[in-house]
């Protein structure tokens, strides 16, 4: 162990903690599963407080980008405290102008494993869906195993990491890919899952919006509530209307155990 790296970590610690605050007992149990859904420690900073902390830099924040990273991939798996693993995604997610981003994508790649809710997985979305952009050869294969996962957070990255936001992107993964992961896990039992079909169906509209409609109407009645209400935040509100009521009456119909299909 370098001992070096484990100073690294104890001073994230130190600094973070001086911000945390931690609830009462009774609190924290019902705070944490709700606002977090995680088995880390929380102090219960906010994300804003969170990036300021990061922005202030800490006293290996100059060193050279091949050390800094190692320090911390190191506070990634050695820390059991939420936030400040955050801090170690967000220096990746922060590496914007760094033309060797996507070099970065074999840390990323061993980090996936020590995801376990939602907040972290979203940022490490962010930061793949941005080496996916720009070396898909790289990264396509990644997403294509973690698809068919026994990890529920890998399977979510095959999904969400595919836009991210699709705002943010120049460029897109092939509908043939988006479709075909959507498809594996339509059926998905794992709630972040079953969110992470909603959100990267609510931003395919947006880049593929004849096809995305197609699978939509093909799979309505299949949708679990958890995708189709995220799916429809981009939908407008008469269609998003009329969905409402042909899946309603789909799912009416199905429960009397008839296949009539329905017309609107």
């Amino acid at each position: 162990m370098d001992h070096s790296f484990v100073s690294c970590l104890k001073e994230v610690e130190k600094k973070l903690k001086l911000y945390g605050r931690k609830p009462k007992k009774s609190a924290a149990t019902a705070a944490t599963p709700e606002i977090y859904n995680t088995e880390l420690e929380v102090w219960f900073l906010s994300t804003p407080k969170q990036r300021e902390l990061h922005k202030r830099g800490f006293s290996f924040s100059k060193e050279p980008h091949h050390i800094q990273k190692r320090i911390w991939k190191f506070i990634w798996d050695k820390s059991n405290v939420f936030e400040v693993k955050t801090q170690s995604l967000f220096y990746y997610q922060s590496r914007r102008s760094d033309a060797d981003f996507e070099r970065y994508f074999t840390d990323l790649k061993a980090m996936v494993g020590g995801i376990e809710n939602w907040a972290h997985s979203d940022v490490y979305s962010d930061c793949l869906s941005r080496i996916l952009e720009s070396n898909p050869k790289k990264v396509m294969p990644t997403l294509e195993k973690w698809n068919e996962s026994k990890n529920p957070w890998k399977r979510r990255q095959s999904l969400v990491s595919l836009f991210y936001y699709q705002s943010m992107r120049e460029s897109y993964p092939s509908k043939t890919k988006v479709f075909k992961f959507l498809n594996g896990l339509i059926k998905d039992e794992h709630y972040y899952v079953q969110k992470g079909v909603g959100w990267t169906l609510r931003e395919a509209i947006q880049v593929y919006p004849k096809e995305t409609y197609a699978f939509v109407d093909k799979h309505l009645e299949a949708l679990s509530s958890i995708a189709f209400t995220t799916v429809m935040e981009k939908v407008p509100t008469t269609k998003k209307d009329k969905y409402k009521v042909k899946r309603s009456r789909a799912r009416a119909l199905a429960r009397a155990g008839k296949t009539k299909t329905v017309k609107i």
